[in-house]
Protein backbone atom coordinates (compact mmCIF):
# COMPACT_ATOMS: atom_id res chain seq x y z
CA UNK A 1 0.00 0.00 0.00
CA UNK A 2 2.51 2.40 0.87
CA UNK A 3 4.82 1.50 -2.59
CA UNK A 4 1.08 2.60 -4.27
CA UNK A 5 -0.15 5.67 -2.57
CA UNK A 6 3.15 6.73 -1.00
CA UNK A 7 3.74 7.75 2.72
CA UNK A 8 1.97 11.02 3.19
CA UNK A 9 -1.00 9.31 1.55
CA UNK A 10 -0.71 6.39 4.32
CA UNK A 11 -0.41 8.83 6.70
CA UNK A 12 -3.59 10.78 6.37
CA UNK A 13 -5.54 7.74 5.67
CA UNK A 14 -4.36 5.75 8.58
CA UNK A 15 -5.52 9.61 10.53
CA UNK A 16 -8.71 9.62 9.29
CA UNK A 17 -9.25 5.84 9.95
CA UNK A 18 -8.47 6.11 13.30
CA UNK A 19 -10.28 9.55 14.13
CA UNK A 20 -13.30 8.66 12.17
CA UNK A 21 -13.30 5.32 14.35
CA UNK A 22 -13.18 7.42 17.47
CA UNK A 23 -15.59 6.69 19.78
CA UNK A 24 -17.29 9.42 21.78
CA UNK A 25 -16.92 7.57 24.69
CA UNK A 26 -13.48 8.49 25.29
CA UNK A 27 -11.72 12.41 25.53
CA UNK A 28 -10.88 14.45 22.42
CA UNK A 29 -7.49 14.79 24.28
CA UNK A 30 -6.86 11.06 24.00
CA UNK A 31 -6.90 11.78 20.58
CA UNK A 32 -4.65 14.59 19.94
CA UNK A 33 -1.98 12.36 22.14
CA UNK A 34 -2.33 9.75 19.91
CA UNK A 35 -1.68 11.43 17.03
CA UNK A 36 1.51 13.99 18.72
CA UNK A 37 2.87 10.51 19.56
CA UNK A 38 2.51 9.33 15.86
CA UNK A 39 4.09 12.56 14.48
CA UNK A 40 6.99 12.76 17.30
CA UNK A 41 8.02 9.33 16.13
CA UNK A 42 8.11 10.07 12.77
CA UNK A 43 10.27 12.60 13.37
CA UNK A 44 12.69 11.64 15.77
CA UNK A 45 12.92 8.44 12.93
CA UNK A 46 13.89 10.95 10.65
CA UNK A 47 16.97 12.39 12.85
CA UNK A 48 18.19 8.64 13.96
CA UNK A 49 17.94 7.02 10.22
CA UNK A 50 15.05 4.85 11.02
CA UNK A 51 11.68 4.08 8.97
CA UNK A 52 9.73 7.30 9.23
CA UNK A 53 6.28 5.33 8.40
CA UNK A 54 6.85 2.35 10.81
CA UNK A 55 7.84 4.87 13.73
CA UNK A 56 5.01 6.86 13.18
CA UNK A 57 2.68 4.06 13.11
CA UNK A 58 4.26 2.70 16.88
CA UNK A 59 3.16 6.03 17.82
CA UNK A 60 -0.34 5.83 16.76
CA UNK A 61 -0.22 2.54 17.52
CA UNK A 62 0.69 2.76 21.13
CA UNK A 63 -2.83 3.79 22.48
CA UNK A 64 -4.83 2.28 20.24
CA UNK A 65 -5.80 -0.40 23.41
CA UNK A 66 -7.00 2.38 25.38
CA UNK A 67 -9.19 3.55 22.11
CA UNK A 68 -10.65 -0.12 20.80
CA UNK A 69 -10.38 -1.59 24.55
CA UNK A 70 -8.43 -4.56 23.94
CA UNK A 71 -5.13 -6.08 24.73
CA UNK A 72 -2.12 -4.94 22.59
CA UNK A 73 -1.63 -8.03 21.98
CA UNK A 74 -5.14 -8.99 20.33
CA UNK A 75 -4.48 -6.11 18.42
CA UNK A 76 -1.23 -6.94 16.83
CA UNK A 77 -2.69 -10.47 15.30
CA UNK A 78 -4.29 -8.94 12.98
CA UNK A 79 -1.54 -6.12 12.00
CA UNK A 80 1.15 -7.39 9.63
CA UNK A 81 3.94 -5.72 10.96
CA UNK A 82 7.56 -6.58 11.53
CA UNK A 83 8.74 -8.81 14.87
CA UNK A 84 10.68 -5.73 16.13
CA UNK A 85 7.99 -3.53 15.81
CA UNK A 86 5.76 -5.87 17.47
CA UNK A 87 7.86 -6.10 20.18
CA UNK A 88 8.42 -2.58 20.78
CA UNK A 89 4.15 -1.97 21.04
CA UNK A 90 4.20 -5.07 23.49
CA UNK A 91 7.12 -2.82 25.80
CA UNK A 92 10.11 -4.40 24.70
CA UNK A 93 13.01 -2.26 24.92
CA UNK A 94 14.64 -2.49 21.40
CA UNK A 95 15.15 0.75 18.72
CA UNK A 96 11.96 0.57 17.63
CA UNK A 97 10.54 1.74 20.86
CA UNK A 98 13.26 4.01 21.72
CA UNK A 99 11.61 7.07 20.10
CA UNK A 100 8.12 6.10 21.83
CA UNK A 101 9.39 5.87 25.13
CA UNK A 102 11.11 9.31 24.36
CA UNK A 103 7.59 10.37 23.95
CA UNK A 104 6.06 9.35 26.46
CA UNK A 105 9.22 10.12 28.94
CA UNK A 106 8.49 13.73 27.71
CA UNK A 107 4.78 13.94 28.30
CA UNK A 108 4.99 12.73 31.81
CA UNK A 109 7.95 15.00 32.36
CA UNK A 110 10.67 12.62 33.26
CA UNK A 111 12.87 14.75 32.24
CA UNK A 112 16.27 12.80 32.94
CA UNK A 113 14.63 9.76 31.51
CA UNK A 114 14.22 11.43 28.26
CA UNK A 115 17.27 13.54 27.84
CA UNK A 116 19.55 9.84 28.57
CA UNK A 117 17.36 8.57 25.69
CA UNK A 118 17.51 11.33 23.89
CA UNK A 119 21.27 11.39 23.88
CA UNK A 120 21.63 7.50 23.49
CA UNK A 121 20.04 7.94 20.35
CA UNK A 122 22.24 10.85 19.38
CA UNK A 123 19.68 13.34 19.58
CA UNK A 124 20.38 17.19 21.37
CA UNK A 125 18.46 17.11 24.23
CA UNK A 126 17.45 20.73 23.06
CA UNK A 127 15.74 19.28 20.12
CA UNK A 128 13.42 16.81 22.09
CA UNK A 129 10.44 19.83 23.10
CA UNK A 130 11.34 21.15 19.50
CA UNK A 131 9.92 18.36 17.71
CA UNK A 132 7.13 17.56 20.52
CA UNK A 133 6.00 21.15 19.68
CA UNK A 134 6.08 20.43 16.09
CA UNK A 135 4.42 17.21 16.28
CA UNK A 136 2.03 18.60 18.48
CA UNK A 137 1.18 21.65 16.14
CA UNK A 138 0.81 19.12 13.26
CA UNK A 139 -1.53 16.55 15.81
CA UNK A 140 -3.62 20.02 16.28
CA UNK A 141 -3.88 20.76 13.07
CA UNK A 142 -4.68 17.43 11.53
CA UNK A 143 -7.17 16.18 14.32
CA UNK A 144 -9.25 19.22 13.82
CA UNK A 145 -9.57 17.96 10.25
CA UNK A 146 -10.43 14.61 10.89
CA UNK A 147 -12.95 14.95 13.55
Amino acid sequence: ALVLIGDAMFRRIATLAIAGGFKAGHPFELLLILFTRGRFCELVAKLTGQDATEQYLVGILSLLPVLMNASMESILKSMPLRPPVQAALLGKPNAERMALDLVCSYETGDWEKADGLARAAGIACAEVPRVYAEALRWAEENVSLAH
